[in-house]
């Protein structure tokens, strides 16, 4: 159990590390000899949940973690529908559109489709990133009942840009305006330029189990622009809703 437990940990931390380390790096951040960590990566290879970079010599993450996430998320109701819809709001703004949940203190995202603007906000499947700056992870955060929101950190958040709230409880007024308006809007708050506004995806049973969020540049995206996108985005997501089993007298 132990030796399973090192490995899956070692999966976090190449992917944390941005997909690729080096093996004296995976042996100083995880604090195990290189020998541990060879015999470890060896049966990842093997299993093919890690392969190694012939260039670089580095390892990175393998095809068998592509293939499951696959399945997994073919089994997530929300993204077997999300998409088609996502598309149309795509056609309508070609402004990049993120499709999010929250789990393990992490904003996740599960599909995203980029604009083809040269100057565009670029993010990927997979990624990872505290809630505590963006548009849609401050709405998942706003939907978290009380005694969950008390689990997250924060007290501690990083400074991102100069418009980053960093107070926390000027966070939690924020959030409990979200909460109230029903949508989220960042200004620059987690990348400088960038501008995003998010709403939140429910099921059959009124729970918020995703986010869906449009943005671009700020130079681009006016407020006036960002009000348009907003109401594009709340039918999108009260479609994707509807087609989750929800209803507006829940």
């Amino acid at each position: 159990m132990k030796t399973i437990n090192t490995a899956l940990c070692m999966l976090r931390v190449i992917s944390d590390h941005g997909g690729e380390i080096s093996v004296g790096a995976l042996s100083e951040k995880m604090g195990l000899d290189k020998a541990k960590v060879h015999r470890n990566l060896r049966a990842l290879v093997e299993q093919r949940f890690v392969e190694q970079n012939p260039e670089t010599k580095s390892y990175r993450l393998g095809l068998a973690l592509v293939e499951l996430a696959g399945v997994r998320l073919r089994q997530m109701h929300v993204y077997k529908i999300a998409p088609v819809y996502m598309t149309q709001l795509w056609d309508k703004t070609n402004e990049t559109v993120q499709l999010s949940i929250l789990r393990d203190g992490f904003l996740i995202f599960l599909h995203v489709i980029e604009s083809t603007h040269g100057l565009r906000f670029s993010s990927r499947v997979g990624d990872r990133i505290k809630p505590y700056y963006s548009a849609a992870g401050k709405l998942l955060l706003a939907y978290q009942a009380d005694a969950e929101l008390e689990s997250f950190d924060i007290e501690t958040i990083e400074r991102m840009t100069p418009r980053t709230i960093v107070d926390p409880e000027k966070l939690k007024r924020e959030l409990r305006q979200i909460r109230e308006q029903g949508f989220a809007i960042d200004n620059e708050g987690w990348i400088t330029g960038l501008s995003a506004v998010a709403a939140p995806i429910r099921n059959a049973t009124d729970e918020v189990v995703a986010a869906i969020a449009t943005g671009g540049p700020t130079s681009r995206v006016s407020k006036d622009r960002l009000q348009e996108m907003r109401e594009l985005l709340e039918a999108t997501a009260t479609n994707i809703s509807t087609h989750l089993g929800w209803s507006q007298k829940n």
